[in-house]
């Protein structure tokens, strides 16, 4: 997030107190030569224009610049920062973090993506396109995978429901050889009893209890 902008007051330069813009090297006249001696430019009296307030000072309204493309500001909205003064536009592009995505600087909001601050609108699926901030999503050689399109294109079948096991959100998972099931799906072929933590016996592409291959065919 990035600080609130600022405005300066603008007025009639009634005052002649001199401008808080800092000195520029300009023609010097020496006292007693029957002239008095110029100030140096920008530090003269503010008179014959409007003048700008800020912080208990004033400046001429073509003295106050931004510090970055050196504009005036006038009564634009500025960032201070550090002695300096910045148009928003500048400020943003010297000082914001920049996507890890379309490199463009984040002004509010964002997310936050292998430590690196994202647009919530460039952190989506690489396979859908679905947005993903605040859903819950994997990743796969750096990218970004919502959990339905991981399970698609990367993670194992289940052998009995044949549904992509992805292991998120908690789910539990059991493998045998080259074989894998869901928690829920791993029961015998014949009774449905759950065989998680129970012993088993294959039988072709199926799993049966020890009861039930005890029975024969």
């Amino acid at each position: 997030m990035l600080p609130l902008a600022h405005t300066v007051r603008v007025q009639p330069a009634a005052s002649r107190a001199p401008c808080s813009a800092p000195a520029l090297p300009g023609p010097q006249v020496r006292a007693g030569e029957g002239r008095a001696a110029r100030l140096p430019l920008r530090r003269r009296p503010l008179r014959g224009s409007r003048k700008l307030e800020y912080g208990g000072q004033t400046w001429h309204e073509h003295c106050f610049l931004c510090s970055g493309c050196e504009q005036p500001l006038g009564s634009r909205s500025f960032v201070p920062d550090k002695g300096a003064h910045y148009c928003v536009p500048c400020y943003e592009n010297k000082f914001a973090p920049r996507c890890a995505r379309c490199s463009k600087t984040l002004t509010q909001g964002g997310v936050t993506y292998r430590d690196q601050p994202w647009h919530r609108e460039c952190l989506v699926c690489t396979g859908c396109q679905t947005p993903l901030a605040g859903q819950q999503f994997t990743s796969r050689d750096d990218d970004p995978y919502c959990v339905a399109c991981f399970g698609e294109l990367f993670a194992p079948k289940c052998s009995s429901c044949k549904s992509p096991i992805t292991g998120l959100g908690g789910g539990k998972y059991v493998s045998f050889e080259d074989r894998h099931w869901h928690h829920s799906c791993f029961s015998c072929a014949r009774c449905s009893t759950s065989l998680v933590g129970q012993g088993f016996v294959p039988d072709g592409d199926q799993v049966l209890c020890q009861g039930c291959s005890q029975a024969g065919p």
